[in-house]
């Protein structure tokens, strides 16, 4: 049972509106939404409907297009926050570039291009190279021997220069020419030349001030046959190659009465410039003994074929 009627009131208060259709008495769907309509009449819309009502003057438009024009956007948003971000952001950061900005990794994989195709050193890593050249004792040390030079010229050798022009220093590491003593005999007249090295390849870098330092590991040692009855001396110098002047000065030791054996581990030779004038080529080593005792004894050396003779021509004043 259904009633129709009109009601004129300042004040109407309902508990509950059950909301019709007028036309056809069926139900108004949910989420409908009540608004004015002509002559004050309240009309239902739907969401959509509703919102295509509202105008957007500044726009021209209504709000619901406004919706439709953003909602695009807003799904590829959702799917970016929702399932894949890392390609949102992998073109994000591609699209760094076109505003200016470089990446790290984007260097790093330039400046190794730069080395493996293109052939480019740096200013800073020349210099390393350089300077590293220049120690050969510590590459020899710390890698192996890096140089031989054993023939009258520096062809199939290395010098390197640590400063430019005529007064430098040229350091490398020599090659032992000849072959070491194995128990060589020797007594109070013995004069034994253990090793022989050529440096004439530095003959056309002497100036006035030319200084020479010759490092000889000769890992020597020198056995009696007994113990030393007196005080005995041991000498050992540089010579012209088939001489026995000694060029530089020599480096002796003293040894104690009683000894056995002496251990030569390393011998250092300078050269003044006068040694050097005229120049004297290859470089023999010589190994004396003198005993009150005349004790005999043996002397065995094992100077490396390489790396184990360094030269350093110094021309700084």
């Amino acid at each position: 049972m259904s009633a129709r009627f009109t009601v004129d009131t300042n004040i109407l208060r309902i508990r509950n509106v059950i909301a019709l259709n007028p036309q056809t008495d069926a139900f108004i769907p949910s989420y409908n939404v009540p608004m004015t309509g002509d002559k004050g009449c309240v009309c239902w819309y739907s969401g959509l409907d509703f919102l295509s009502s509202i105008s957007v003057p500044t726009l021209s438009t209504n709000v619901r297009n406004v919706i439709e024009t953003i909602i695009p956007g807003l799904s590829t948003y959702s799917t970016i926050v929702g399932s894949s971000i890392n390609l949102g952001l992998a073109s994000t950061t591609a699209g760094l570039g076109s505003a200016g900005y470089t990446s790290t990794s984007y260097i790093e994989n330039k400046i190794t291009q730069l080395s493996q195709t293109y052939r480019y050193i740096s200013a800073t890593t020349l210099y390393e190279c350089f300077k590293n050249l220049a120690n050969m004792r510590k590459i020899t040390d710390e890698l192996g021997p890096m140089a031989l030079i054993n023939v009258p010229s520096l062809a199939n050798g290395y010098v390197s220069t640590i400063n430019p022009g005529q007064y430098t220093i040229l350091t490398s590491s020599m090659g032992l020419l000849g072959s070491n003593l194995q128990a060589m005999p020797f007594n109070n007249l013995s004069n034994l030349t253990a090793a022989q090295v050529d440096i004439a390849g530095y003959s056309s870098r002497i100036v006035n001030t030319s200084k020479m330092t010759v490092d000889i590991m000769p890992n020597a040692t020198m056995t009696w046959d007994s113990a030393l009855g007196g005080t005995a001396y041991v000498s050992t110098f540089l010579t012209q190659v088939g001489a026995n002047t000694p060029i530089g000065t020599p480096v002796t030791f003293e040894v104690p009465a009683g000894t056995t054996s002496l251990p030569l581990s390393q011998l250092r030779f300078l050269l003044s410039p006068t040694n050097l004038t005229p120049w004297p080529g290859a470089l023999q080593l010589h190994i004396t003994q003198s005993n009150a005792a005349d004790t005999l004894g043996t002397v065995t050396t094992n100077v490396g074929k390489n790396g184990g003779i360094f030269v350093t021509l110094n021309n700084m004043d």
